[in-house]
């Protein structure tokens, strides 16, 4: 369960925060490595959990996260 949430929390942050970080590099004018570290951040939390030999426990995850993310989009929240 504890290996559950640190994933769900991990795939979160990932998400957010790459997406954060693009964001910033194409509307805030951030440098190159801001927009590429923010593409490759979500690449990086798909592989990890593939790696760990953890599929099915990621595809659980993955799907109480979409669900929750569904649930409460606001799409008033922006970053920066």
């Amino acid at each position: 369960m504890a290996k559950a949430i640190v994933l769900f929390l991990a795939a979160g942050l990932a998400e957010i925060g790459g997406g954060c970080l693009v964001w910033l590099w194409l509307r805030e004018f951030r440098s190159l490595r801001v927009g590429v570290l923010g593409g490759m951040i979500p690449v990086l939390y798909g592989i990890v959990p593939h790696r760990a030999k953890l599929p099915q426990l990621w595809s659980r995850v993955h799907r109480l996260r979409r669900s929750v993310l569904f649930i409460g989009d606001d799409p008033g929240i922006t970053c920066g």
